[in-house]
């Protein structure tokens, strides 16, 4: 599959050298990556409606391939004002036309697709420079993004998703995302620096004005159905409501300072810090007085500012005698922002509710359970934190290699997370495998889940989030990297080994993944939530090279391969109990094996570790894919051309082996509505045994997360 584009850029005084302007614009066509639904080969004979023909069958070809055009320009002026003085502009603008859209079956991970946006940025800077080093600048920058997501825009009307337990792909999760959604960000952000003989001071300030809009579609009553055995019947979700008109206004101010010392000529000190201030509009959140009326918690709301206060420090050492050698040691916290898009639903006007009407079977007229959807903001919430720390030593074997080992840690703080706390209270009852339920639990015509409803406390209400600052992320390793370089010839290396622990699971897109709650903000923690993170990749190995041909300056050829872990998954049991099966193919959470039940160690493309945690579960994201392997190569070189233009063409050759990540399927057990309920006990924490059979596709390929192999040829003039 090629992927042109088509390069122009220009580059000319236009007084002497005192002004100079520079300006490009591109056009190519770029294939998008969008996740692609595969059928493995035993599971031909199920179907999936609503995506293919109904009554037909899934083709295991990958959907949802487009190629779709990008077009770019830019533009750069250069000004010497004076001989100390220099004022630069630049420009830049991105258009996505409006694409095809796509009806994709919807993956648990949440990934969205643009069906058009653009992107403007506008910066300027002004430079006065002093004798002695010191220097003032002054820089002002406007970027302005817009997306619209999804088909909620399109006018296609209702459309009912439909899927089965077995296989278990559910193609209906609602698109949080749909809508039109525009970001515009405005900075002023002057800036000094002082030079002394072994001394460099520099510190400034950054004022940001932000506006988030958020425009999304009166809900058209998207109907979402899990079907029963014979793809009748099932579980039904239809949301309906006002859709949302919002915009945001926010504030940041940071200022900044770092102070760089040259104690010998060997060895140099930095330390530096900054403190930012983030303004949300929360006093616009309006509380919902039938939620606070019937439960007395309301959305505990900040005074609107978020404090940061974020040091940073540094150790370079390269001694004299040892040319080429070094030592670096680090430390830093890092600031971050609350994400405007996630904040949205918080700032829904609560006298335009969004409502579920969800069903099981074929309910008599008015038994369907209604509720309201709400999103709170939880207590303590605070702008998410990275806090760093890395020790690298360096060195020059000879003059053509060089090599270089660094140890790092880093950890996230204060990541958002989301909870339902309108559940009954209490253990519930617990199944075979020790996950918890609550409501009222029933076979529907082969299907069995929870009664709509019977697991909130308050019927009014369905989904209550409390968003909260409680996630954390940290990843600890070791890299070791290395540089050949003799002539034409470059190779480069670079091996990682790290581990990821997080008890914040994300999605494909960034969105926090849901988790089990209770009617409260003092939520509690299940053991099993802390574990490998689902981003963990221990081994990655990066080797580079390029050639130059002898032909001429810009005549070479270049090539890349990569090797990394598969992506972890958790093993755990595909089922309709409550609302679990709503954001993925199986519960998130961690099972125990009942007594005689055990894991498979290997498969086709993939491994299973038996290792329990410290609640006597499988440890989360225990099971892992296939070993990544990436090879890429490309060849350029120079067309002679006419007067003083150069013509450059790049042939690329990408995804020569026509491997990438894949989503796996995790249900080691499948409930099976055709076996009988066991009650082994009853009363609080009672138990249930569910009737369940073995997956046959455990671990199999569901959904694809790559482009395969791509010719991509490029023309480049220059004049």
């Amino acid at each position: 599959m090629g992927a042109p584009w088509i390069e122009g850029h220009i580059s000319a005084p236009l007084q002497g050298d005192t002004i100079r302007v520079t300006s490009a614009f591109q056009v190519r066509r770029a294939s998008e990556l969008l996740p692609s639904v595969l059928l493995p080969e035993s599971l031909e004979a199920e179907v999936l409606r609503g995506v293919g023909a109904v009554g037909g069958g899934l083709p295991g070809a990958a959907l949802g391939d487009r190629e779709r055009d990008v077009l770019s320009g830019s533009s750069r002026l250069d000004w010497a004002i004076g001989e100390m003085a220099f004022w630069t502009l630049f420009t830049s603008a991105t258009v996505l036309p409006e694409a095809p859209e796509l009806v994709l079956p919807v993956l648990p991970e949440g990934v969205g697709s643009s069906t058009s946006g653009s992107d403007l940025h506008f910066a300027s800077r002004l430079l006065t420079a002093m004798e002695g080093g010191h220097a003032i600048e002054f820089d002002v920058a406007m970027d302005r993004s817009q997306r619209i997501v999804g088909s909620g825009l399109s006018g296609q009307g209702d459309r009912e998703w439909v899927s089965q337990l077995d296989p278990g792909l559910s193609t209906g999760p609602f698109r949080d995302s749909q809508g039109e959604f525009t970001l515009t960000r405005v900075t002023l952000a002057p800036a000094g620096t002082y030079s002394g003989e072994n001394l460099r001071l520099r510190g400034g300030m950054t004022l940001a004005i932000e506006r988030w809009s958020d425009l999304r579609p009166d809900d058209p009553g998207r109907a979402r159905l899990l079907s029963g055995p014979d793809g009748n019947g099932g579980l039904t979700h239809t949301s309906v409501g006002a859709g949302r008109d919002l915009s945001l206004n926010q504030q940041s101010l940071s200022l900044f300072s770092e102070a760089r010392w040259w104690v010998t000529s060997a060895l140099r000190l930095t330390a530096g810090g900054r403190i930012d201030w983030q303004v949300l509009p929360f006093d616009e959140i309006t509380p919902d007085e039938a939620w606070g009326a019937a439960t007395g918690i309301f959305d505990a709301v900040p005074d609107g500012s978020l404090f940061q206060v974020s040091p940073s420090g540094e150790l370079r050492w390269e001694p004299e005698g040892l040319p080429g050698w070094g030592l670096n040691l680090a430390a830093a916290l890092h600031p971050g922002t609350a994400e405007p898009g996630l904040l949205g639903p918080i700032f829904q006007p609560r006298d335009q509710p969004s409502e579920s009407v969800r069903t099981l079977g074929d309910p008599a007229p008015g038994d369907e359970f209604r509720g309201r959807r709400l999103t709170l903001l939880g207590p303590e919430f605070r702008a998410p934190r990275t806090e760093s720390l890395s020790a690298r030593a360096f060195g020059q074997i000879t003059p053509e290699v060089r090599l270089a080992v660094e140890a790092f840690r880093y950890r996230a703080d204060f990541l958002p997370r989301r909870r339902d706390i309108n559940r009954i209270p209490g253990q519930g009852f617990r199944d075979q495998f020790g996950r918890s339920h609550h409501g009222v639990l029933a076979n529907s015509d082969g299907l069995i889940a929870i009664v709509p409803g019977t697991d909130r406390r308050f019927r009014g209400f369905d989904q209550v989030w409390a968003l909260e600052s409680t996630g954390w992320s940290e990843t600890a390793g070791v890299q070791f990297a290395g540089t050949f370089e003799a002539g034409e010839l470059l190779l480069e290396g670079n091996y990682r080994f790290a581990r990821t622990r997080d008890n914040a699971p994300f999605g494909l897109s960034g969105s926090p993944i849901p988790l089990d709650g209770s009617t409260d903000f003092a939520l509690l923690e299940a053991g099993w939530v802390e574990g490998r993170s689902n981003t963990d990749r221990p081994h990655e190995l990066t080797l580079l090279g390029t050639l130059g041909l002898g032909i001429g300056p810009l005549d070479r050829v270049a090539w890349s391969y990569r090797m990394a872990s598969g992506l972890p998954f958790t093993p755990g049991v595909r089922d309709a109990l409550g609302q679990a099966w709503e954001t993925g193919w199986t519960r998130l959470e961690a099972i125990s094996l009942p007594d005689g039940a055990t894991i498979p160690v290997t498969g086709d493309g993939w491994s299973c570790a038996s290792t329990l945690g410290s609640t006597s579960r499988l440890e989360r994201n225990s099971c892992r894919g296939e070993t990544l392997h990436e090879l890429n190569a490309g060849i350029a070189f120079q067309i002679p051309a006419g007067g003083a233009g150069q013509v450059e063409l790049r042939v690329d050759a990408l995804n020569l082996l026509d491997r990438g990540d894949s989503l796996r399927d995790p249900a080691l057990f499948v409930v099976d509505g055709a076996g009988e309920l066991g009650y082994p006990s009853t009363g609080e924490g009672a138990r249930v045994d569910l009737p369940v059979r073995d997956n046959p596709t455990f671990g199999e390929p569901i959904a694809r997360l790559f482009e395969g192999r791509t010719i991509r040829i490029g023309l480049e003039y220059r004049f």
